[in-house]
């Protein structure tokens, strides 16, 4: 099984990342994990570079930009994210 989490690109969605990735490596799903991250102003930011340059993380990570005209309501991110990456 694998798990696909589309999130966009912010420090509190970053923080609840890596808790769920903690609680995925306890359950031993670490690896099965795909992070899908909706970046608004063309890079990503150096925190979540950070994490995804880290050598002790097992999951994926994807960037897809967020090109959508209305950037205004926060949770449409994730299916336009999610539609991109497929």
């Amino acid at each position: 099984m694998k798990f696909l989490v589309a999130i966009p690109d912010h420090e509190y969605y970053i923080w609840q990342m890596l808790v769920q990735i903690n609680n995925f490596r306890k359950l031993g799903y670490e690896q099965d994990t795909i992070y899908v991250f909706g970046i608004r102003d063309g890079k990503p930011s150096d925190l979540l570079m950070k994490f995804i340059n880290s050598k002790d993380l097992k999951c994926k990570f994807y960037i897809i930009h967020d090109t959508r005209s209305k950037k205004n309501y926060t949770s449409s991110l994730r299916p336009y994210i999610l539609s991109k990456f497929y």
